[in-house]
């Protein structure tokens, strides 16, 4: 039984009067976040109580547990319960901040450091009290059990289970942590490997580490070395200004601004790297955690007395100034220093005094030191400065005489408030979203030189907003787990992202993170009146949310598109928020959206909304409902993996449900999905399996054959599709329209190369028109016939009928469809540039709807512009590509067109052999489809390729077997006559008129040139006449065909029209 149907069977048994309460639509209490859990249990009680009083022990348990427990709401955490010894702690469930394990590791420190205290008071009593700390990052569930009364609020879930068996595997007065908490503060605590811990109710184990101390140094989060940028990328601009200014000011004050992770402290560092030989620095870190008096100011205290040779200078220069540096600083430093392991929040006005007169007098010692260096004095994240750290830094601010110079630095969030001193005379640089080149540069020098494509790279950076840090841990998910480009929309949220996010969204009244939980199941974007329906019928208030959006967007969430759209500023940060959902909520809120999207008026405009919310909502019942119709939506629109998760859902869905009609819809539309990808030998085993068991369902039954007879004409079976084309017109069934068999059938004879039978069908078909989609297929099948006719005008006119009706559809195939017809038609007009644009366009599309038959279509195209531009390199490397596309769908058509295309580019290389080996391959394959005319043509190619290779012998016989091909007549007519002259004229005015009367416009300009090309190459005397008669005829075709430019394959030249009349006047001068 999985968690959904055993939740269903206890509410099965719920009261009556519980379940009708349960009716309403209402939001549950609570929220799904990672946080800190930890546990701490005592050691030592159970000797001890051998000889105390249960009284006595209960008061020892509560004078520490009142100390311990100080020391975790010290730090922010919140004591979850107390069980006999054992204390269980939260950090980030009420109000996350960016660093809850942190914090949890920072009490934990300083319990066993009160613990060494509390044994050293209680050594007389022979007795010591030991402990053990456990501490897990991971998911939970926070709210109220039960009833909900206010004091049971608690969390639960798995990692509350991995802590406790932390705390009860840790060593004896040890702090033990999973390597989920390892991975939030490795750049901050120093930690050794323990083992790892197979534990009860888990398959896998877990790895475990025992955290001893802090580090010394601050590493800062943009230092690590896992997944950052080793250069500094963007921010020029905002550097030429810092640099700008302090080249000016003597003294001045740079304060950047901007959310975390933007870069605020990186462009800090960025100022001291880059004149690090014209500077000093001294840094000072603020702490979110706590208020902590002095701590900035004791950071700066610790990097200055750190160094040994710098105070001993130091004090040289402050004896030299008649200042006594033990009496008038060292001591209040001292006393400053205390407050670094004894924090207090009170600290008395008078010290404060005493410790800006002592900071200030060591700032103007150091600054003197420093030998003509200038002072660069940075506080970061100075929005959490406490009040005493405040007072120091203003004062040295306002008191520093003028003579020495520094920098003051600052970094701080956006919405800080800032005081007027701090602002007054300051340069104010605002860090926005890096600009998609740089988020580019960006993210690729974090990869180091991994290969990922541009449609990959620009997928992360969108999902970036812009923001480094995020940008930087999605890269470091993606190297580390190989995720995919398809995948990207799973790549779960990285931890240290999702806390910055969360520290903001708590400081938010409740309502207001309840408006953008229920807007984030929108998505990106949301609609100010969708919004407010659905609050509504979720029984939640909507007074005034007009206001709390706008405020939402002032303190950036949101941002407003326009006057009724709203949208999340950062896709990031609309996860974070939509991960804190409970499961059970998101699904009431989905299913309420879709039930909007539903009832209104423009259903169709909104079906995939209408899907979506409800595969989120799990409403079986909406999704069959929907079905056909978001699948159709998503298969015009070549959503392909949209589509194959909607065929998923219902497969799932109707393993259930015994209904025939439910099932076949669901048959027919694997059947599409398979056909868009070119998994032709599925469609067909499908089709062959189900056809018996819908053969007393004549409805179904014919719809499965046409199916059928389409995939068969895509893979070159013409004839046996025809059959099952023919058969159903006989039937006279009235399940497919007329229209599709007879425009299906048109195409048959179509790639048969029977032209007249060809039009004779859609001239049928057209009769049974009753749609503009029908029309728009009449269209397109009429302006490839008169294409391959070489009737450009018409095939443009219609094309340009095609385009105006595919512009009422929003038909992503369509639109392939109709670049692709552009590109051919271009390309036979001679307009070569612009069929290579058309070409990448529809490449550019390809690479967005993925479809492998139209990318092999395509990539024959582009191979037959560079041909036709002589790239014959390129040529060959686009056939090759199509042809191994080709060969892995089992699209044969396709297949041997390349090939014959990639001989024929061979042969204007003059590479005979290998374009005699491509030839006959597309030979072999012209005739297993039975594909006479395209194997006719071939058979030409393959007897000039063998003349070409002096092979006679193999020439003559295969003279034989080109029948009544144009080119085999040619070719025929060059292989006979050893001596070319004058009389040749009558029998080149024959092939001419044969030409005409043959539909093969569109090589007959190559030919005649070809052939003219031959008498030149060969010198044969006499022939003036004749070559003015090719020119001539060449000239005529251009004409016809309205075009710019002839070229021939053969010597790779290219001609225009004014070209060829300059060679007719030449050979007149002759």
């Amino acid at each position: 039984m999985d968690n959904t149907s055993l939740l269903s069977e206890i509410r099965k048994i719920k009261p009556k009067h519980l379940r009708e309460k349960e009716k309403v639509h209402q939001l549950k209490f609570g929220e799904r976040r990672k946080i800190a859990i930890f546990f701490l249990d005592l050691h030592g009680f159970t000797t001890l109580s051998e000889y105390l009083d249960p009284e006595e022990i209960k008061g020892v348990i509560d004078e520490i547990f009142t100390i311990f427990s100080d020391l975790i709401e010290k730090y922010h955490g919140y004591i979850d319960k107390y069980e006999g010894d054992l204390i269980m702690a939260l950090f980030g469930a009420k109000k996350s901040t960016e660093s809850n394990v942190e914090r949890a590791l920072r009490a934990s420190l300083e319990i066993l450091s009160y613990l060494k205290k509390i044994n050293e008071a209680i050594k007389g009593s022979k007795h010591q009290i030991g402990l053990r700390i456990g501490i897990h990052y991971g998911l939970v569930v926070t709210g109220k059990v039960a009833k909900g009364r206010d004091k049971d609020y608690t969390v639960m879930g798995d990692a509350v289970n991995v802590a406790e068996r932390l705390q009860s595997n840790a060593p004896l007065n040890t702090i033990l942590v999973s390597e989920e908490a390892i991975k939030m503060i490795s750049n901050q605590f120093r930690y050794t490997y323990f083992k790892e811990l197979k534990l009860k109710g888990r398959e896998k184990p877990i790895k475990s580490y025992i955290v001893e101390g802090i580090k010394e140094r601050f590493v800062e989060r943009w230092e690590k070395k896992s997944a950052k940028a080793e250069r500094y990328i963007g921010r020029e601009e905002e550097i030429r200004k810092i640099e700008k200014y302090y080249k000016e000011n003597r003294r001045g004050m740079v304060i950047i601004t901007g959310e975390g992770g933007i870069g605020k402290s990186r462009l800090a560092n960025e100022i001291y790297s880059r004149a690090h030989d014209k500077f000093s620095l001294l840094k000072g870190h603020t702490i979110s955690y706590v208020i902590s008096p002095f701590y900035p100011i004791i950071d700066i205290l610790d990097q200055i007395f750190s160094d040994k040779v710098l105070i001993k200078e130091i004090k040289k220069i402050a004896k030299k100034d008649g200042v006594d540096f033990e009496r008038d600083i060292k001591t209040v430093i001292d006393d400053v220093l205390l407050y670094k392991s004894n924090i207090s929040e009170d600290v008395s006005t008078n010290f404060i005094r005493i410790a800006k007169s002592a900071f200030l007098k060591l700032m103007m010692f150091y600054i003197k030191v420093q030998k003509g260096k200038r002072l660069i004095f940075q506080i970061e994240d100075f929005h959490w400065i406490d009040e005493s750290s405040l007072m120091v830094f203003k004062y040295l601010v306002e008191q520093l005489p003028d003579e020495y110079d520094v920098l003051f630095v600052i970094t701080t969030r956006g919405d800080a408030n800032l005081m007027d001193w701090l602002i007054e005379g300051s340069l104010m640089i605002k860090l926005d979203a890096l600009d998609i080149n740089s988020r580019k540069r960006l993210f690729k020098e974090v990869l180091k030189g991994a290969k990922i494509s541009e449609t990959y790279i620009n997928k992360i950076v969108t999902m970036s907003g812009g923001n480094p840090l995020y940008l930087e841990e999605i890269a470091r998910i993606v190297l580390s787990k190989n995720i995919r480009a398809k995948d990207l929309g799973k790549i779960i949220l990285p931890d240290t992202v999702e806390g910055i996010i969360l520290a903001r969204f708590d400081n938010l009244l409740e309502r207001d993170k309840l408006i953008l939980q229920i807007a984030s199941c929108f998505g990106i974007k949301f609609k100010f009146g969708a919004l407010s329906n659905v609050m509504e019928n979720l029984n939640e208030d909507t007074e005034n949310l007009d206001k709390v959006l706008n405020y939402l967007t002032n303190v950036n969430f949101l941002k407003k598109k326009d006057r009724d759209t709203y949208t999340f500023i950062h896709y990031m940060e609309k996860e974070a928020i939509y991960n804190t959902i409970l499961n059970y909520n998101k699904k009431l809120i989905h299913n309420t959206i879709g039930l909007y999207y539903e009832s209104g008026n423009d259903y169709e405009q909104h079906i995939t909304e209408i899907i979506y919310h409800f595969i989120s909502a799990d409403n079986k019942e909406k999704i069959i409902e929907h079905f056909n119709m978001a699948a159709n939506y998503y298969y015009n629109r070549m959503e392909m993996k949209e589509l194959k998760n909607l065929i998923d859902v219902e497969e799932k869905i109707l393993k259930g449900i015994d209904n025939k009609d439910y099932r076949f819809d669901l048959l027919d539309k694997k059947i599409l999905y398979y056909y868009r990808n070119a998994q032709y030998s599925k469609i067909l085993d499908i089709v062959d399996n189900n056809l018996n068991n819908y053969k007393s369902d004549k409805k179904r039954y014919n719809i499965l054959l046409h199916r059928k007879s389409v995939v068969l004409e895509r893979i070159g079976k013409i004839d046996e599709s025809i059959e099952i084309l023919r058969e159903l017109i006989r039937k006279k069934q009235k399940n497919i329209s007329k229209f599709k068999l007879y425009s299906d059938l048109s195409k048959c004879y179509f790639h048969k190369d029977m032209m007249d039978d060809a039009l004779k069908y859609l001239k049928i078909a057209k009769k049974y028109i009753r749609s503009n989609y029908d029309r728009l297929i009449y269209y397109d099948s009429l302006s490839m016939l008169y294409y391959s006719q070489g009737k450009l005008d018409k095939s443009v006119y219609y094309l340009n009928k095609e385009k105006e009706l595919k512009n009422q559809y929003n038909d992503k195939y369509a639109l392939i469809v109709l670049q692709s017809r552009m590109a051919l038609i271009t390309l036979e007009s001679g307009k070569y540039s612009l069929a290579l644009k058309y070409a990448r366009n529809v490449s550019d599309l390809i690479k967005k709807y993925f479809n492998k038959i139209d990318k092999c279509l395509n990539l024959n195209t582009v191979g037959i512009i560079y041909s036709m531009v002589n790239m014959c390199n390129d040529a060959i490397k686009s056939f090759e590509k199509g042809i191994e596309i080709a060969q892995k769908i089992g699209y044969l058509r396709g297949e041997t067109i390349m090939n014959g295309n990639m001989g024929n580019c061979l042969m204007w290389q003059e590479n005979w052999r290998e374009a005699k080996l491509y030839l006959t391959k597309a030979i072999g394959l012209s005739k297993k489809m039975k594909w006479t005319a395209f194997e006719n043509d071939l058979l030409s190619d393959l007897f000039f390729c063998n003349i070409m290779l002096a092979n006679k012998e193999e020439s003559k016989s295969k003279v034989s077997r080109v029948g009544n091909d144009i080119k085999g007549k040619t070719f025929k007519l060059i292989y006979k006559k050893k001596i070319l002259n004058e009389h040749i004229t009558i029998e080149l005015e024959k092939f001419i008129d044969e030409i005409k009367n043959e539909n093969w416009l569109l090589s007959n300009n190559e030919i005649i040139l070809s052939l003219f090309y031959y008498l030149l190459d060969n010198e044969v005397k006499n022939n003036r006449i004749i070559k003015t008669f090719l020119l001539n005829e060449s000239l005529n075709l251009l004409k016809d065909r309205k075009g710019e430019m002839a070229v021939f394959p053969t010597y790779g030249e290219s001609f225009s029209m004014k070209k060829i009349k300059r060679m007719i006047d030449i050979l007149k001068e002759e």
